[in-house]
């Protein structure tokens, strides 16, 4: 044993090395400001998209990275200066499952108003509030949650409620509690707090004794449109009577038990409607009037319709905001959520696409800024638009039966070259979508009749799901080169759009087998190819490509004067010729009767790479005669006799090539 304990003592030191590794690879960073997550890019804001935290100015979160801010700041050592706070959600995330429960280590006591806006894909680990006193949560869905409890007791919302107001709350997801604990629903303990229109569709997995389905300990509560999965929990432990509405899910749909319809889960601004098992908060929007005044259209192209409204006069917009969906698939129904995706790639491009410019000058073009762009949910439906009985599936196999594809993406209001606001033939701004093609590899067939169907394209459906005045305002467009299918939408920019396309299913026979194609002609027709004959200016400046010498003056020396000699002094009776004679003995003299001009040569006048700019340049042009006169040339363009004119990397070529397509 003493061998074993000394092996230990000996090691700990390593042990306790790979412990601390292992910590550090696994923890959340509370050093840094950045976590890595593939659904949320990991980076904690530091501010706030706006808002000082009054009831006029709430501070806006617009992103996970914004709400984990707000955790750090009420989990902080100024938390007393944000508790108080008001704080409105202005759009739904994917927290990539990070854990978002908030230990505050006093009550929060603020206003929490989630407009409506979705988060999802979350972890709660025992309660989202360590408490609330005076406070308000409203309007707001959590979905997709994974609740652990790793404490003696706990709760989804808040270990510990008080004088507070709970409004319009849906919470959604899956539970785990020990066998020990106690699990208290939505709320441990509560007290003088109203709780209005709620809905909890969790799926709670436990061996513990204790879990309930609203609250452990309720006291001088109010509770009022609670609806819950149904299920034998009971709802508290306390002898508060609480009457709840319940559901269940049968075959992918929601079937509501006690109550008739879901209007009692709204008020005046808000409703909980359902979207197959999911309950999901809307605002209530009026349609507004088409008052078609021709102020309303823009002075020109460059300003969208509709900045400040919701409702423009032709293009169509959602009568209720898109609630997206995580990327997955949920029953027959597939979903791709590319909004974060094309909303970060739309903003990078605001800075890097440059139009009329050859380089980017880091400059905003605020082509991409929302007040251009347009939330779209695109729905992809197997089923024919005719006839229900022809639906497209994704899989072949009869145990598959995926037939619906719904998009969540932005798109830009088109532009032409110039980066001018485009508009249809009705003065729209208007949105240009590329349609997928056919999904679905498994195409209607009717045994009875031996009938197959061929996919004849998309169909435009002006029903609930999609925006009003949608179809009417909407043309399909094929092109024929790539066989590429678009759709034109007039919108205005910062809007939603609804849009639901139903597959045209047409009778049609596949071959299978190479002996069963008859009907193709023989020899197949080719592609043509399209020479295109390029002409491309490349246009610079021209240099010289060689050394020659300037001649620079000295002084001059008057007839019978002694010339400097010895460092290649030249020297010319008259002043404007171009000749000089080298002074080539050291008692040369000037000739009587005249002025001798006096140069040096300078070798560095002009030399090899040095820009001509059409401008004149004197040079000298050695000969080798008896005098050993050199000739000073000024040279005003290219002549080959005297130097040769290169181009420089950016000098003038043309040339031609041929492309083919």
């Amino acid at each position: 044993m003493s061998i074993n304990r000394k092996r230990i003592y000996i090691s700990s030191g390593i042990l306790l090395m790979i412990i601390l590794i292992i910590v550090l690879l696994t923890m959340p960073f509370s050093f840094s400001v950045t976590t890595n997550d593939s659904a949320w890019d990991g980076v904690v804001a530091t501010s706030f998209t706006q808002g000082t935290g009054t009831d006029e100015n709430p501070y806006i979160i617009s992103s996970a990275g914004e709400f984990a801010y707000l955790k750090t700041l009420l989990e902080g050592e100024e938390a007393n200066l944000y508790l108080d706070k008001t704080y409105v959600l202005n759009s739904g995330f994917n927290y990539g499952n990070y854990n978002i429960s908030i230990n505050n280590s006093e009550p929060f006591t603020g206003t929490i108003d989630g407009k409506g806006n979705i988060i999802y894909n979350t972890s709660i680990t025992n309660y989202l509030f360590s408490s609330l006193d005076g406070a308000t949560i409203k309007n707001i869905t959590i979905n997709e949650i994974s609740y652990y409890l790793q404490e003696e007791h706990g709760a989804l919302l808040s270990n510990e409620i008080n004088d507070s107001n709970i409004e319009m709350l849906i919470l959604s997801g899956n539970v785990n509690v020990p066998e020990d604990s106690t699990f208290g629903g939505m709320i441990y303990s509560s007290s003088n707090t109203e709780y209005n229109k709620i809905v909890l569709n969790l799926n709670v997995i436990s061996d513990s004794e204790n879990i309930y389905k609203i609250a452990y300990e309720t006291d001088k509560d109010e509770f009022n449109n609670i609806l819950v999965k149904n299920d034998n929990i009971d709802n508290t432990s306390s002898e508060t009577e609480i009457n709840v509405d319940t559901f269940e899910i049968n075959d992918n749909q929601i079937d509501l038990i006690t109550i008739d319809d879901i209007d009692d889960y709204s008020n005046d601004n808000y409703q909980i409607t359902i979207n197959n098992t999911l309950f999901i908060i809307e605002e209530k929007t009026v349609p507004e009037e088409n008052n078609n005044k021709e102020d309303d259209k823009p002075a020109n192209n460059s300003t969208p319709k509709g900045n400040n409204n919701r409702g423009p006069a032709k293009a169509a917009a959602s009568n209720t905001p898109i609630t997206p969906h995580a990327s997955g698939v949920d029953g027959t129904t597939i979903y791709i959520n590319d909004l974060d995706a094309d909303y970060n790639y739309f903003k990078g491009l605001n800075r890097a696409e440059i139009r009329n410019t050859l380089i980017p000058s880091g400059t905003s073009t605020g082509y991409y800024d929302d007040d251009y762009l347009v939330k779209v949910q695109i729905i992809y439906d197997g089923v024919d638009i005719n006839n229900s009985n022809l639906v497209g599936a994704v899989s072949p196999l009869s145990s598959e039966n995926t037939n619906k594809y719904i998009y969540y993406k932005y798109y830009p209001l088109e532009r032409n070259s110039s980066g001018t606001l485009l508009t249809n033939s009705d003065g729209d701004n208007y949105i240009k979508i590329e349609l997928i093609d056919n999904p679905f590899s498994k195409r209607p067939y009717i045994s009875s009749s031996e009938t197959e169907y061929g996919f004849n394209g998309w169909v435009c459906n002006q029903d609930t799901n999609s925006s009003q005045g949608l179809c009417d305002n909407s043309k399909f467009i094929l092109d024929k080169e790539t066989y590429t299918r678009y759709m034109e939408v007039s919108a205005d920019g910062d809007t939603e759009i609804k849009i639901h396309l139903n597959a045209s299913w047409v009778k049609a026979n596949v071959t299978t087998s190479s002996s069963q194609i008859t009907n193709f002609p023989s020899q197949m027709q080719n592609i043509p190819t399209h020479e295109i004959q390029i002409t491309i200016p490349h246009i610079g400046s021209p240099y010289w490509r060689r050394n020659y010498t300037t001649m620079v003056y000295q002084r001059s020396y008057s007839g019978g004067t002694r010339m400097p000699t010895n460092q290649g002094y030249w020297f010319k009776t008259d002043q404007s010729s171009l000749t000089y004679n080298r002074v080539r003995t050291a008692n040369r003299t000037c000739p009587n009767g005249s002025t001798c001009y006096v140069y040096t040569p300078n070798t560095s006048g002009i030399t090899s790479g040095s820009i001509y700019n059409e401008t004149s340049i004197e040079f000298i042009v050695s000969h080798s005669n008896s005098n050993n006169s050199e000739t000073a040339i000024i040279v005003t363009e290219y002549n080959e006799t005297y130097h040769e004119l290169r181009d420089n990397p950016n000098g003038t070529h043309t040339w031609n090539t041929y492309e083919s397509r």
